[in-house]
């Protein structure tokens, strides 16, 4: 598995919580249970960057490109 950026799993988590309309806690655990070795970034780091950062902009831009 390649190493993925803190920014790659924020983007996982958060549209896992859109998706399935559920919690950030919640959300992070369900990813983290998908990469097989599990979440680089514990839940504390993934929450504050989602805090810091507008994701619905970012997924809206990424959505664009497909």
């Amino acid at each position: 598995m390649r190493n993925l950026k803190l920014k790659e799993v924020s983007e996982m988590v958060f549209r896992y919580m859109q998706d399935n309309q559920t919690n950030l806690l919640e959300a992070y655990e369900q990813v983290s249970t998908v990469l097989k070795e599990g979440c680089p970034f514990d839940f504390e780091t993934v929450k504050q960057y989602l805090f810091h950062n507008d994701m619905s902009s970012v997924i809206k831009e990424n959505d664009k490109s497909l």
